[in-house]
């Protein structure tokens, strides 16, 4: 559990579970916060539109919530920077986090965030890297750089077993994961996977996604989900330090 007062041990791994929630449906969402809330894990979820389950996460006030705002061609967050951020902010008014969608940045992005109120984000994804730290960006903004993203780590990764992670998870720095719902639940281990699945929902997206869904398409070998309940068993069964983005920002001078 968090603390008001922290004793942060620079020498040893600080983890951080995020979500970019991509769109996901109320059932996938659902199920991706159970697996969190099984290991007791403050996880913190990148809002891309509103939903039953989004109202209820509000009401009951224990994550963190912050923006995924889409700045890609053709988004349907809007048309310029100003729409696509007052769209989102819409979402979940009067958030301070955000990560932008494909980690996509500028010096306009960022400075326009800022003044709408962002000050912490993690709009940059690393591969497994080691001794990450905050970094105040020139907008303003403090930015925690992803250690680990299931999409990203499918290209590059060995293989989906704990004991090739645990090099890299034993090196000292922030250890920030942006986890999403649909790869997690639907266990989704590289692109053909991925293809066949998302195939499926061409004619009613994500967003859709049912319990027989899963159960009829979610891949039965080693992936994101058998990889990161190891993960988090993991980190709870050695005690290892975990905050949500909104303790590590509140405290982000410790690292710096």
């Amino acid at each position: 559990m968090e603390s008001n007062l922290l004793t942060i041990d620079h020498t040893q791994s600080v983890f951080c579970f995020t979500s970019d929630i991509d769109w996901a449906s109320d059932y996938v969402w659902e199920r991706m916060h159970l697996l969190y809330k099984h290991f007791d894990i403050p996880p913190t979820y990148f809002v891309t539109h509103t939903s039953p389950f989004l109202e209820q996460l509000k009401k009951d006030n224990t994550v963190t919530l912050g923006i995924h705002p889409n700045f890609a061609p053709g988004s349907s967050h809007g048309k310029d920077i100003e729409a696509i951020i007052d769209h989102c902010f819409g979402i979940v008014p009067g958030t301070v986090y955000c990560r932008t969608h494909r980690y996509i940045a500028s010096n306009d992005i960022c400075y326009a965030l800022y003044n709408k109120g962002i000050r912490c984000d993690s709009s940059m994804c690393t591969r497994l890297g080691a001794g990450l730290k905050p970094l105040l960006m020139n907008s303003g903004i403090v930015r925690f750089p992803v250690f680990l993203e299931d999409g990203s780590y499918s290209e590059y990764k060995k293989d989906w077993t704990l004991e090739s992670l645990l090099p890299a998870l034993n090196t000292p720095g922030i250890k920030v994961f942006n986890l999403h719902p649909v790869n997690v639940i639907f266990n989704i281990p590289d692109r053909v996977i991925y293809g066949t699945i998302r195939n499926h929902f061409n004619h009613t997206g994500w967003q859709h996604a049912g319990k027989n869904d899963v159960e009829a398409h979610a891949y039965k070998g080693e992936g994101p989900l058998t990889l990161i309940e190891n993960v988090l068993n993991y980190v709870k069964t050695n005690k290892k330090q975990v905050l949500s983005l909104a303790s590590l920002f509140n405290h982000s001078d410790a690292f710096m």
